[in-house]
C-alpha cells in the first residue's frame, strides 16, 4: 500500500470508527498539504473525502461534493465499469485521459486517473481516486528541459564572456594607437568602425554578465516593478498600440532584486511591443497561484505575472529555442532580451513560461511569494 493509500485509509477510518475528531482533523490537514488530488469514494461510488488538491482540481467546494458520485465531476467511459472491477477483484486500475469537468476557469481538465481498493472489517471497502493532471505531468517535463538547457545557457554565457572579453580590451587599445599614427583621413572611418563595433561588443557582454553578478534583495511590490516599465515604455509606443493593466491589487510581495526584475520584465515587455502591429493590445496582469512546484520546491502561493499581446506570436521554428541565447526571430535581434529573463527569473526561485498562437501570445513570470519577516 502507497503512502498516500495508507494515509487517506487512516482517515477514512478515523472518521467511520467516531475517533477523536481533532485527531481526524488534522490527519486531513496534512493530506492538505499534498500535490497530488486525492479522493475517497464508497462502494457506491460516492465522495467521501477530498483533499484540498482534490477541492482545487474540481474548483468545488468539500460540502458541496461530499455524497455526489464521483462519475459526476469525473467523466470517461470506462470509468463506471472499472469502479465496479476494482471494488470487487482489489486490483488498483489507471485509466488515461478521462476529463475534469468543470474545473473553474479552466473549464474541462485533462487527467489520469488510479482507482485503488482500499478496505479493513471496520469499514469495508473503500475506493480511493489519484487524479494527475497530464498538463502538470507535460509542465514538469517542460520544467526538467528548461532547468537543464539553463545549465548550459549558463555555460555557454561564461565561455563567451571569457572568450570575449579578454582580447576586446585588446583589440580596442590596438586600434586607439594605431588610430594615432594614421595620418590619411580616408582611413580614419574604417579604425573609427573598429573601434565602435568593440564598444558595441564591449555592452553585448556586459548586457550578458548582468544576471550572474550578485544583487542585494528585499520585500519588492511588483505593481510598482510594471509601472516603472510601463513609464519606460510608453514614450516610445506607437499611436496605435495601447497598454493595458489588470492588477491584483491584494498581490503580496515577492523577495528579489528590484533593478533586475525591471529589466527582466522590460525585456518581455519590448518583445510584445516589437510584435504587435497597428492596432495593437498589450495587456499587463497579475494574479496568485496556489499549490504550484517551481524547481522541484511546492509553492502555497506564487505570484503571476502575464505579458500578452495580440501580435503575430511566436513562430514554430523557434518554439523554446527562443530562451537560448543568441537565438531571435527579428533581423535587429540580438537573441539576448529572453534569455536575460530567465536567467533573472531563474534565480529569483521562479520559472518562465509562454504560450502563442497568432492573435494572442501570453509571456508569464511566476515568483515566490516573500516570506514574512
Amino acid at each position: 500500500m502507497r503512502p498516500v493509500e495508507r494515509a487517506l485509509f487512516f482517515v477514512a477510518r478515523l472518521h467511520h470508527c467516531g475517533a477523536n475528531s481533532m485527531s481526524a482533523n488534522s490527519q486531513a490537514r496534512l493530506l492538505g498539504f499534498l500535490s497530488t488530488a486525492v479522493l475517497t469514494c464508497n462502494r457506491r461510488s460516492e465522495i467521501t473525502y477530498l483533499n484540498s488538491a482534490a477541492q482545487m482540481l474540481l474548483a468545488i467546494g468539500p460540502k458541496r461534493v461530499t455524497g455526489q458520485r464521483l462519475t459526476k465531476f469525473v467523466e470517461g467511459a470506462d470509468l463506471p465499469p472499472s469502479i465496479e472491477r476494482v471494488l470487487v477483484d482489489g486490483q488498483a486500475v489507471t485509466l488515461r485521459e478521462l476529463t475534469v469537468v468543470g474545473g473553474g476557469r479552466e473549464g474541462e481538465v485533462p487527467v489520469d486517473c488510479t482507482l485503488t481498493r482500499i478496505s479493513d472489517r471496520a469499514i469495508g471497502a473503500q475506493l480511493l481516486v489519484e487524479l494527475i493532471r497530464i498538463d502538470q505531468f507535460m509542465r514538469f517535463a517542460r520544467e526538467g528541459r528548461q532547468r537543464e538547457r539553463h545549465a548550459a545557457n549558463q555555460m555557454l554565457v561564461r565561455g563567451l564572456i571569457h572568450e570575449i572579453k579578454n582580447p576586446l580590451g585588446g583589440l580596442r587599445g590596438a586600434a586607439q594607437l594605431l588610430g594615432r599614427e594614421i595620418n590619411d583621413p580616408e582611413l580614419r572611418p574604417y579604425m573609427n568602425i573598429i573601434i565602435g563595433e568593440a564598444d558595441r561588443l564591449r555592452n553585448l557582454v556586459d548586457r550578458m554578465t548582468d544576471p550572474f553578478r550578485p544583487a542585494a534583495r528585499c520585500h519588492v511590490n511588483i505593481h510598482e516593478v510594471l509601472e516603472h516599465v510601463g513609464r519606460l515604455v510608453t514614450p516610445g509606443l506607437p499611436s496605435g498600440i495601447t497598454l493595458d493593466r489588470d492588477y491584483d491589487p491584494s498581490l503580496p510581495a515577492v523577495y528579489g532584486n528590484k533593478e533586475q526584475l525591471i529589466q527582466a520584465l522590460l525585456n518581455v515587455v519590448r518583445n510584445a511591443i516589437q510584435a504587435v502591429t497597428e492596432p495593437g493590445r498589450i495587456c499587463l496582469r497579475t494574479r496568485i497561484d496556489h499549490q504550484r512546484t517551481m524547481g522541484g520546491i511546492r509553492h502555497r502561493q506564487v505570484v503571476r505575472i502575464d505579458v500578452e499581446d495580440n501580435g503575430t506570436g511566436v513562430s514554430d521554428a523557434l518554439g523554446d529555442q527562443i530562451f537560448d541565447p543568441l537565438v531571435t526571430g527579428r533581423a535587429d535581434g540580438t537573441g539576448l532580451g529572453l534569455p536575460i529573463t530567465q536567467e533573472i527569473v531563474s534565480h529569483h526561485q521562479g520559472t518562465l513560461e509562454y504560450q502563442s498562437l497568432p492573435g494572442h501570445t501570453q509571456f508569464t513570470l511566476y515568483l515566490p511569494v516573500a516570506q514574512s519577516s
